[in-house]
């Protein structure tokens, strides 16, 4: 900790520096602990966590054309073999909905007014399910919400997640999915009145990409042995991608230990 006493006044602020050195836990599991300064007439204590990583990666990247190249730096924090995985490119499945204007703007789950649904099925040994809205593609200056509930039988359905920004550019993302059905929700928490009147008509999308899924369209590089404290990069090259839509896939990490980590790639062309 830098400095290791600090002189505060009345209604000032100080800032200090922590600085974590791993020793030798387990990787990829948190650690919890806390600190407190002490004063004659105060104690003050703040609870830290944190989790040593084996990769460290972006979690998502945005790309252009029917052909490109994309390189990213991983940090390391093992000695040993690794190797990336390419899952994807896929194309998504577009649905289009109408939902009318709700008139106390409150969702509750099941198609009414003010709230539109769809049944997606999503098969097993999927990596990554991704549901999306666009403000490109509504057809106004709407407010669109997105609610998601996974249902894997007929008695048992429960929500595992929802997007509710200030427009309608909306996401919800599932990393390992269940295989089974998945109520989508889209709920007309605020629409305009000029482009198509209080109601809005949309687009949702939804992409999915599985454990093992190549259609050959993408492929990866990065080093075989990597070193501890080390940065490495990962290549992603594709082709041959149609025009007018969006392409997702992911590209997942691989230690001696497994599947540690995943970059979602989202290529629009």
């Amino acid at each position: 900790m830098t400095p290791a006493s600090l002189s505060v006044g009345p209604g000032q602020s100080a800032t200090y520096d922590v600085t974590f050195t791993y020793e030798s836990r387990p990787l990829e599991f948190y650690l919890f602990g806390s600190l407190t300064w002490v004063s004659n007439d105060h104690t003050v204590r703040s609870v830290l966590y944190v989790r040593p990583l084996s990769v460290s990666a972006p979690g998502d990247i945005i790309a252009f054309g029917s052909s490109g190249n994309v390189t990213f730096p991983v940090e390391f924090g093992y000695t040993g073999a690794y190797s990336p995985e390419t899952h994807g490119l896929n194309l998504p499945l577009v649905l289009d909905g109408f939902v009318a204007q709700d008139p106390d703007k409150t969702f509750t789950r099941g198609i009414s007014t003010g709230v539109a649904g769809h049944l997606i099925e999503v098969p097993a040994d999927q990596l990554f399910v991704r549901f999306a809205l666009f403000d490109a593609l509504t057809d106004g200056d709407d407010d669109l919400d997105l609610y998601v509930y996974y249902c894997p039988d007929d008695d048992n359905c429960w929500k595992i997640g929802e997007s509710g920004g200030p427009t309608s550019e909306e996401q919800v993302d599932v990393l390992l999915p269940g295989a089974g059905s998945y109520e989508v929700y889209v709920h007309r928490f605020e629409t305009d009145n000029v482009a198509g009147g209080p109601d809005a008509n949309y687009t949702l999308l939804a992409w999915s990409f599985g454990i093992v899924d190549d259609p050959g369209n993408m492929t990866t590089t990065g080093p075989g042995f990597v070193n501890v404290g080390t940065t490495g990069e990962v290549t992603v090259e594709w082709s041959g991608l149609s025009p007018d839509t969006i392409y997702l896939g992911g590209i997942s990490h691989n230690t001696p230990d497994g599947r540690v980590s995943l970059t979602v790639i989202s290529v629009q062309n």
